[in-house]
């Protein structure tokens, strides 16, 4: 999850997030629950806002359907495992993610099942002990880096057993800016927590501290974003283009691919 969500820009819920909350709602009394939506796209993208906006867009109107979110930062194995196999400096990759578990959820939720799926913590950069309770929602909305991406289990990964997958997309230049904006935000936050996996940096001169930042973005958010990430691009159904502003200015739609949906 995208740990500190951006503000959104002035009428950008009435031109972009209304229309595709009511494609939704649409849809959702034309076939039966669950409805599976997933959000891909780079670290520091904005998929968390995305998914929470679509969150409380669909559950004001109406019949209020029980709406969750998901991400898939829960399933990125614990840090003491990563350590062990020596992936610290991958993490986020797909090697970094348990895949079957992530899978055998997706599958159930779409099958009817109630399931738990783990969570993940930003301030201790791993895994929290808790669970999220998946009690077979009308809708459940999957954000993550990885959410369209191949899994050992199926070369198409979960994107079967979505209805509806955006991509959340930016330039480089913007992307790099704004996780360094989060990036200084939650160091700040951790200094107020002498536990938070960031504390130790809250010592060191600021531009060390930032150069750290950016080194983390170049061998590790980058890479990943260029080799995994942003393939899966043409795989969305829809494509949610951004400016350095964070503001929508164009919406993609893979029409062939949204067939199955009442457009």
């Amino acid at each position: 999850m995208d740990a500190i969500a951006p503000a959104l820009p002035d009428g950008e819920v009435e031109a972009v997030y209304l229309p595709l909350a009511a494609l939704i709602r649409a849809q959702l009394g034309q076939q039966a629950p669950p409805f599976l939506i997933g959000i891909a796209g780079s670290v520091a993208a904005g998929k968390s806002t995305v998914a929470q906006l679509l969150r409380g867009l669909l559950t004001v109107w109406g019949r209020v359907p029980t709406v969750q979110v998901l991400s898939t930062d829960g399933f990125i194995y614990p840090t003491a495992v990563l350590q062990a196999r020596r992936l610290m400096h991958r993490k986020g990759f797909p090697e970094s993610y348990d895949t079957t578990t992530f899978f055998n959820l997706i599958r159930g939720v779409r099958a009817g099942e109630a399931h738990e799926a783990p969570l993940y913590s930003h301030q201790t950069y791993d895994r929290l002990p808790e669970t999220l309770p998946i009690h077979r929602p009308d809708v459940l909305i999957v954000e993550g880096v990885n959410v369209l991406q191949a899994t050992p289990e199926q070369a198409d990964g979960v994107r079967p057993f979505l209805d509806l997958s955006l991509y959340v997309d930016a330039s480089e230049d913007d992307l790099f800016a704004w996780f360094m904006q989060r990036f200084q935000r939650l160091l700040e936050a951790a200094r107020r927590d002498p536990l938070a996996y960031l504390h130790p940096l809250t010592t060191l001169p600021p531009a060390e501290a930032e150069a750290r930042a950016t080194h983390i973005w170049n061998t590790i958010n980058l890479p990943n974003l260029r080799q995994h990430i942003r393939p899966t691009r043409a795989a969305a159904h829809l494509v949610l283009e951004k400016s350095s502003t964070h503001r929508v200015h164009r919406v993609a739609l893979h029409t062939r691919s949204l067939g199955h949906l009442n457009v």
